[in-house]
């Protein structure tokens, strides 16, 4: 369940972060694909923070899934551990995740908070995951996601979630 709560901070996300994420969920879904062919993806987001802002430099594809669902399995946690030690390497971590909701909206679903439970608990409170569904470009100057993170996660499937603000980096 969505909260009104205001969070501190803002999420500054990569131009290149951003086409990342675009082009791995539109791979997957999009005008050209058989609707009941769309399949969800995920991926990881690379980067740093500062104060209570959160600076997103890189999006990692990971996998898709089926059309309803994604959800971590043991080898993407080890593939995790990987990517962070090799971002760790330039001063950065794994911030957060992104995936997609093709046609269904943007929220967390039961799954989700489940998936995003380690990575706010285990790797940062500042830690938050994207939900992205690409029917929604353009409607109503959406960019077609929206970024949540856990109110309490010490209340693990419990707890509601929260949006985050977010800026895309605009190019020169």
């Amino acid at each position: 369940k969505p909260t009104k709560v205001k969070e501190p901070g803002i999420v500054r996300i990569s131009l290149d972060a951003y086409k990342t994420i675009v082009l791995h969920a539109t791979r997957f879904a999009n005008s050209k694909v058989p609707i009941d062919n769309w399949k969800e993806i995920y991926g990881f987001l690379i980067g740093k923070v500062e104060g209570e802002d959160v600076i997103v430099e890189n999006a990692v594809p990971m996998a898709h899934g089926s059309s309803v669902e994604v959800e971590f399995t043991d080898e993407h946690y080890v593939r995790s551990a990987t990517i962070d030690s090799m971002a760790a390497e330039r001063g950065l971590f794994i911030v957060g995740w992104y995936h997609s909701h093709p046609s269904w909206g943007l929220f967390f679903s039961d799954t989700d908070i489940r998936n995003h439970l380690f990575y706010q608990k285990e790797q940062t409170p500042f830690s938050f995951g994207i939900v992205f569904d690409h029917t929604l470009m353009g409607k109503d100057g959406s960019l077609g996601f929206e970024i949540y993170r856990l109110e309490d996660y010490t209340k693990g499937t419990e707890s509601n979630y929260i949006k985050v603000p977010y800026e895309i980096e605009v190019p020169d």
